[in-house]
């Protein structure tokens, strides 16, 4: 990031032209940092403290990220990296990493990629173009590996440095009320029914205690799941909460097509919760070239009015 002040306003900046801040920064401290430049009071509510301008709060051990809905790319993805190491956690590795986009087609440098890719002529930064999909956890060491292409979370040596990051995530997710672990059609729901999008984390969990370990638990079991997830998949599949639901299909989908996923996910087709039935559809259309049941579910989808 390079910050530019008019020479009749350095002063206020507190630094000389050229000189570096060596410290974590993240797009949440340019409104506080803005503030502080002008001589403004802070408010305590807003998130990020200021990196320029005056007396300055102590560097933050971790800046963190997300990355959920991208015009009609949807994704859950959360970040986060200290001075040195950045890590990644990917909740839908079963989405690449350069999801179809619209707009972003008709541009002709993607259309060079999309040719380069197809020709397997792409240079071996860019191996994530062609990829189908994403490593549930990434870990790169940002001083030996300033790109970040060499993911290097199954190392053993990374194990100490991992878990220390996967903590730091969970607890900042914990912290601020994470709620993008919620299918889009379930925090409107949800929002509605306790008059705003802000009440769910508190009162959802006042009414079901638990609710968002649950949640929590079955998100990261379905990412990656093994054949011996399936007993515990299945289970949350018979959840009251359909986006526990929908995260038990999303695991489900991911398994070798045995009689008894198969099964479950058919019965799941007819989930009262549209978001859970398509899920388990769309699944099945995976694991089966044919499936005019499954089809019909999708289709018929196309034609409801709520857009969620």
């Amino acid at each position: 990031m390079i910050a530019y002040a008019p020479e009749a306003w350095q002063e206020y900046a507190g630094i000389t032209p050229g000189t570096r801040v060596d410290r974590l920064v993240s797009c949440l401290e340019l409104a506080p940092t803005t503030l502080a430049l002008a001589g403004a009071p802070i408010p305590e509510t807003m998130q990020g403290r200021p990196f320029l301008g005056g007396a300055l709060d102590p560097e933050p051990e971790y800046v963190y990220a997300t990355r959920d809905r991208m015009d009609e790319r949807c994704d859950t993805i959360r970040m986060v990296r200290d001075k040195r190491y950045k890590y990644i956690r990917n909740y839908q590795p079963f989405q690449p990493y350069s999801q179809y986009l619209s707009y972003n087609e008709q541009s002709p440098v993607q259309q060079d990629l999309n040719r380069l890719r197809e020709e397997g002529a792409l240079p071996p930064g860019a191996h994530w173009m062609s990829a189908t999909r994403k490593p549930v956890e990434e870990l790169y060491d940002t001083e030996q590996d300033p790109h970040e292409i060499n993911n290097i979370a199954a190392l053993p040596e990374s194990s100490p440095i991992l878990e220390r990051m996967r903590e730091a995530l969970e607890a900042r997710m914990e912290a601020i009320g994470d709620l993008g672990l919620l299918p889009e059609s379930e925090l409107d729901r949800l929002g509605k029914q306790y008059g705003c999008r802000y009440y769910i984390r508190k009162r959802h969990e006042a009414a079901h205690p638990g609710f968002w370990r649950r949640l929590h638990e079955t998100a990261a079991l379905a990412g990656q799941p093994q054949s011996a997830d399936e007993p515990a998949l299945l289970q949350a599949l018979d959840s009251e909460h359909p986006a526990i639901r929908w995260w038990a299909v999303t695991g489900l989908a991911q398994l070798s097509a045995s009689e008894t996923t198969m099964s479950a996910l058919r019965r799941a087709m007819q989930d009262d919760a549209a978001v859970v039935a398509v899920a388990a559809a769309r699944a099945l259309l995976q694991q089966e070239d044919a499936n005019d049941d499954a089809l019909a579910i999708l289709v018929n989808g196309l034609n409801v009015q709520d857009e969620w």
